[in-house]
Parts: C-alpha cells; structure tokens; sequence
C-alpha cells in the first residue's frame, strides 16, 4: 500500500493544483489510476484496501494542492481555498508571491497549521474507525433507502425542480446499467464534474481567439497538450498489446 499511498498523494496534490477541480476529482483520478494498475481490478468495488486508500489519500491530499493557485496566484483552487481568500481579502491581505514577503508569519503559520491539523486527523481517525466499522452490521435495506431519501431530499431542495429529481434517476439507471456491462464508473463522473468546466473554458479560449480556434494548434502549449492527451489514449492499448507479446514470448518453449 505504500506505492498506492505516495502516488495516491501525488496525483490529489496535482489535482489540486489545478483551479476548480476539488477533491472529487482528484478521488476519481486516483481510484482509476490504481484500479488500472492493478492485477485484480475486478475486486475493486468490494472493499479491498487499495481501493479504499487510494480515493481517500487523494481526496485530503488535494487540500494542500488547492492552496498553491489560491497563495500564489489569488485564484481559489477549490470551495474551501475561496472562503479562505475571502478572508483574506477582507483582512486586507492580497494573495500572491509578495504575500510570502510581506508577512511570512501568517504563511508559516498556515503551512504549520496544515501539517498539525493532519497528524491530529491521524489520532481522530484511528480513535472513531472503531465506531465507523459499525456502520458495517447495519443492512443494505436500511442504507438505501436512507441515501435514496437525502440524494431525492436534497437535489429538489436546492433546485426546487422535479426535472432534476427525474435527472437524478436516469442518472441512478445509467449507472447501474453501465456497472452491468463491465464499464468503470468513476471516468463518467469525472465527465460529468469536469463537462461545465470545460465548456466554460472553450467558450472563454475561443473569445479571447476573436472566435477563430486555430489558435488550439498554432501554440507550442496546445501542441504539448495534444501530444500528452494523444499518449494518455494510446498507452493503455500499446501497454496492453506489447505486454501481451511479452507474456506469449514467455510461454513459448
């Protein structure tokens, strides 16, 4: 678990980095990465602990990566790195490289403060994971119902719409009909919290082009992008067809 714990980590600070993605990303980026990786990713799914550190190193991993666009640049990195620029903005302090400058005692205290509050998460946890085990001996009759009343609870609560009620069941179909067939969830939901994201992005490049979008390929920036989007498609299915060739070359007497 090791391996799974340090690129675990890596991949949620990564992620965090990166404005606008949030914990959840970086949760699903992480599970599919180990999933992947793994020999039996058909067991991931049923509790195994890989499957289990990997989304949660990721998850509070994104919370320190969050805070380097949010100090640095003055642009929040998630929900949680806003509310801390609104503060300090209202204190009178301007995020940005000068911040570190200025004053150092409030930057070193907050990186201080984020180291202790994880050693103090570590003790909790192993205080209450007694506790949590016991959600174990409650029966699924009870939890589903349970989940399915807050999820229905809560989306007509925020949008006061039966639309997304329905929304929210043929999404709850598709799921379960996509889980059937062998696909991987976790790349749709990626899709799904990334889709507004992207569109907004597109729309914002596209202004800022007068409209024109060959500006995607006349850039030594776009071109990388393209290039490491082109190898992140191509690798699974070469890493796939040389490994294969390996394994039969081994076979042969």
């Amino acid at each position: 678990l090791k391996g799974n714990l340090a690129r675990s980590s890596l991949l949620g600070t990564i992620i965090g980095i990166i404005p606008g993605e949030g914990a959840a990303v970086g949760a699903f980026f992480a599970y599919s990465e180990e999933k992947r990786r793994s020999k039996e990713p058909e067991k991931f799914g049923t509790g195994i602990p890989e499957g289990i550190v990997a989304p949660e190193t990721a998850n509070n991993a994104t919370v320190g990566g969050a805070l380097v666009p949010t100090l640095t640049l003055g642009v929040p990195g998630s929900p949680a790195a806003a509310v801390l620029l609104g503060a300090f903005l209202i204190q009178g302090l301007a995020p940005g490289p000068t911040l570190f400058d200025e004053r150092p005692d409030i930057m070193y205290s907050l990186f201080l403060g984020l180291f202790l509050i994880n050693i103090l998460l570590l003790f909790i946890g192993l205080f209450a994971i007694r506790f949590a085990a016991m959600l174990i001996k409650v029966p699924m009759t009870v939890i589903v119902p349970t989940v399915l009343l807050l999820s229905f609870t809560g989306i007509y609560a925020v949008s006061n719409s039966l639309f997304n009620v329905g929304v929210l069941l043929a999404a709850g179909v598709l799921g379960y009909v996509v889980r059937k067939l062998g696909y991987s969830i976790a790349p749709l939901s990626i899709g799904f919290v990334l889709g507004p994201i992207l569109e907004n992005s597109l729309r914002q490049s596209i202004t800022i082009a007068d409209g024109s979008t060959a500006e995607f390929f006349n850039t030594p920036i776009g071109l990388g992008i393209y290039a490491a989007l082109a190898l992140t498609i191509l690798w699974g299915p070469i890493s796939t067809r040389v490994g294969g060739r390996t394994a039969g070359k081994a076979e042969d007497p």
